[in-house]
């Protein structure tokens, strides 16, 4: 844990490289000191020695002289004073042994080692050389007479001073290494802190950011480099910011777009597996986000496709499919989206509820199959009394009669299925010009009772009709609405048996206007119902063509009534008579002012 913290990495690099450069530098230190104690040594011998021959050139010593050794070692002291207790001198035989000593008590050892500079001088050298596992320093002259070797004057000095000033060198220089680590460390921590200081808060702010706290700005104190990422990182946090706003604006959109569209929109990835499925898609298909996959869903309402041909599919393309689900019909699209790579990544599916555009379809075929029936019949009828009367039936008065008779009733049916035709025209298209007045809903009703109370008569019906007090006024086209109430009274007295009843119900109240017409006749199967305003729908196909009904008469009324604001229904049941309500909403008061 501590080595993973920059800032004690830091003061241990700050602290290992201090410690590296001391004990570097106090190691060069013992080392060069030793040097230049041994180079120091080396050179005073060899002034020393040159200053020896000389002076015993000037003084002229006798080489014959009985006391020669001992003028040239006295001679050698006087000049090379030895006045160190680590410092000796010789005076060596040719052979090593010990003729003079600078301390008396050496001459009780006649023979010392002979080191390798002492042989160097018995064979004619000067021996001047060091090795670093000596204990001692040593010199050696030969003295040579005639040509050979008779004196060595030889000098060594104990490393014991040397090694007393190297280890008060370590000494001072330990001391300087550990004061050295001291304020290393000190510093080091206050370099770290400098610069793991500005991270730690970057480092609480990304954690911030992480939780979407967007709004902390640190305060940036200096113009270095730190501050400078400070800085960049203030910017790249409001960018940031900035942008995750857009994402998720750009998100929320996308998903209330997937909410709320009416088509469905499934995603699967390439395993086939749901990504996403917007409500209108779980709603369609029946499905849920558990266990579904791509073949479950598709194979079990026959769909005959696989995901290897979508994802296979060349850029742009897409597999359109049509199929129907639990009485709809759904048209579906397919497709592959694609990663940032380019490859394919997935299967989008749209499905489009096109149960409305179908139905319309049908009954646009069924409409057009009605009217061609419905006009065939009577120019069938037509034609074959036509033809019959070119034949020679003409010459007979009574039953060319009869039979124009029968061409003028199915023209005059031709004529009025035209008509029909041609008002739903208008309506569908909203040509027809309605003229709003103000009338009284019962005064009418009364007077469509009395315009067709023959047809009633005939069948020997009672009408009814029932005015309640207060009966609102409406506002509409009273040419129009009169045609309704007309084609619907008509309709009961058509379809309600001999000495039958129907009643005209006219009322009013605060919420509107309505009229019944109820009545006592064969009455509406249940399952016809959802279907008595569809154009040219018959409950009894056969029974309405006698009757001379177009089944146009209904559709026309609906869209009447809707038209001028209003709303009708039917109640009914096999053998149970039919009741048909006509409601319009009550006149406004600026209405009834602008009579519009």
């Amino acid at each position: 844990m501590f080595f993973k913290s920059l800032k004690w990495r830091l003061v241990s690099i700050f602290f290992l490289l201090v410690i590296s450069i001391m004990l570097v530098v106090g190691t060069y230190l013992i080392y060069a000191v030793e040097k230049a104690y041994k180079d120091d040594f080396i050179y005073q011998m060899k002034q020393s020695v040159e200053a020896f021959s000389e002076k015993d050139i000037e003084k002229n010593i006798s080489e014959d002289s009985p006391n020669y050794s001992y003028e040239l070692f006295k001679t050698f002291k006087n000049i090379f004073v030895i006045n160190n207790i680590n410092r000796k001198g010789y005076m060596l035989d040719h052979l090593g042994k010990v003729e003079f000593a600078s301390d008396p008590e050496d001459l009780k050892e006649k023979v010392i080692p002979k080191t390798s500079n002492i042989l160097a001088a018995m064979n004619g050298q000067i021996g001047n050389k060091t090795s670093e596992g000596d204990e001692q320093l040593d010199y050696a002259k030969p003295i040579m007479i005639n040509g050979k070797v008779q004196y060595i004057l030889y000098i060594k000095y104990n490393k014991e001073g040397l090694k007393n000033v190297l280890d008060r060198l370590k000494s001072v220089i330990f001391y300087s290494v550990l004061s050295a680590l001291g304020i290393s460390i000190f510093l080091g921590y206050l370099l770290a802190q400098a610069i793991t200081g500005p991270i730690t808060k970057l480092t609480g702010r990304v954690e911030k950011m992480a939780s979407g706290d967007f709004e902390n700005i640190i305060e940036n104190r200096s113009g270095d480099e730190l501050g400078k990422l400070t800085d960049s990182f203030n910017y790249m946090s409001q960018e940031l910011k900035r942008t995750l706003n857009q994402i998720s604006n750009e998100k929320s959109k996308m998903a209330a777009l997937l909410l709320h569209m009416t088509d469905g929109v499934i995603a699967f990835n390439l395993e086939g597996e749901i990504i996403h499925a917007n409500p209108a898609a779980e709603r369609m298909l029946g499905i849920s986000r558990g266990d579904e996959d791509f073949e479950t869903i598709f194979t079990q309402i026959g769909f005959k496709i696989s995901r290897e041909e979508i994802i296979n599919l060349d850029d742009g393309k897409m597999i359109e499919q049509q199929i129907g689900v639990r009485d709809r019909y759904y048209k579906t699209v397919f497709a592959a989206f694609k990663g940032e790579d380019g490859k394919a990544s997935g299967i989008i599916a749209v499905i489009q509820d096109i149960t409305e555009q179908q139905k319309l379809e049908n009954m646009r075929r069924e409409f057009v199959a009605n009217v061609s029936h419905e006009l065939k019949t009577p120019l069938t009828s037509i034609k074959t009394y036509t033809e019959t009367l070119l034949d020679g039936a003409i010459d007979d008065k009574e039953v060319t009669r009869e039979f124009l008779n029968v061409v003028n009733s199915e023209a005059s049916r031709m004529s009025r299925i035209v008509s029909d035709l041609l008002q739903l025209s208008r309506l569908d298209y909203e040509e027809t010009r309605w003229h709003k007045v103000e009338f009284n809903l019962g005064v009418m009703a009364k007077d469509v009772i009395e315009k067709i109370k023959i047809e009633a008569k005939k069948k020997q019906q009672c009408i009814e009709c029932i005015i309640k007090p207060h009966a609102a006024k409406v506002l509409g086209d009273k040419d129009g609405i009169e045609q309704v109430i007309i084609n619907i009274i008509s309709n009961s007295i058509k379809y309600t048996p001999e000495k039958g009843g129907i009643i005209v119900e006219v009322g009013g109240g605060e919420r509107g206007a309505h009229l019944k017409v109820i009545d006592n006749g064969i009455g509406i199967p249940s399952k016809d119902l959802p279907r008595i305003f569809e154009r040219f729908y018959r409950v009894d196909k056969a029974r309405s063509r006698e009757m001379g009904g177009t089944g146009l008469g209904l559709s026309i009324a609906k869209e009447i009534v809707e038209s001028n604001g209003g709303n009708i229904s039917i109640i009914s049941g096999l053998g149970k008579g039919t009741e048909v309500t006509i409601e319009f909403s009550t006149i406004q008061s600026e209405q009834l002012e602008t009579g519009s």
